[in-house]
């Protein structure tokens, strides 16, 4: 006979009928509002699990790169990667992993195209473990890269690098958003543009705060914040950085 917050977004769906059936005196608010607000500053132990997922998805990054070679496909290179998470104890959730100019569809399963020298390697990939998310990006290439691939990327590590150097407690969202967009944009890359440079994540692989234009939420000490600068280009591909970073 009292109120129970429920999370409604993560409900299938008629689970508030089901629970009505069940709960025939509670009073059934919806909370996946306060429970977001909430999880935003993470626990010391949240941060540990965080860690410990992220080292995961890394090594299976590592593990993927180790059987880079001519004539790999995207799809061999993708097993390698489930391969290690599920080794490791975790689940891959998504495994984004694409060659050369590929990378530029890249929300798409890897497909059958080989590996050439001089090409980019995409990854964009995630998995859970012990109930939380990873999520990393990194931009990889089989022997030297271009110069066009050098300088993008040099300009998308920069505007990452400027959220993690300069995002401190107190700041919302947008400004955190705009801060890494001038930095990739006057480290050479003057028309990137972007919907979102990264996240919250958690339990969830999109927590709060969205850093993205115009979000007035306010990142608290404890935070973790997914900072992301991915771009895309057709006859490039995809050049992306993503890590995670604690807010102190």
């Amino acid at each position: 006979d009292k109120k129970v917050g429920v999370d409604e977004f993560n409900l299938k769906e008629g689970g508030i009928d089901s629970l009505k059936e069940k709960l025939t005196k509670a009073e059934l608010i919806p909370a996946s509002k306060l429970l977001r607000n909430v999880r935003k500053v993470k626990t010391a132990q949240e941060i540990e699990r965080l860690r410990e997922v992220t080292r995961i998805d890394e090594n299976a990054i590592t593990a993927a790169l180790g059987i880079a070679r001519e004539g790999v496909t995207e799809y061999e290179m993708a097993r390698e990667f489930e391969r290690s998470i599920v080794s490791q104890g975790g689940r891959p959730c998504f495994t984004l992993i694409r060659f050369g100019r590929n990378g530029v569809a890249g929300e798409v399963a890897p497909g059958r195209t080989t590996l050439k020298r001089g090409d980019s390697i995409w990854f964009d990939v995630g998995c859970y473990y012990d109930g939380y998310w990873a999520d990393l990006a990194r931009t990889a290439t089989l022997g030297e890269p271009s110069q066009r691939v050098r300088d993008v990327y040099r300009a998308m590590l920069e505007g990452e690098q400027a959220a993690l150097d300069n995002t401190c407690a107190g700041m919302t969202g947008g400004e955190v958003f705009d801060l890494t967009m001038d930095a990739a944009r006057k480290a050479g890359v003057p028309h990137y543009e972007r919907h979102h440079v990264g996240h919250g994540i958690g339990a969830e692989i999109y927590e709060d705060v969205m850093i993205s234009p115009g979000v007035t939420d306010e990142i608290e000490e404890g935070t973790v914040v997914n900072i992301e600068t991915p771009y895309y280009e057709f006859g490039l591909g995809a050049i992306h950085v993503e890590d995670p970073f604690i807010v102190k």
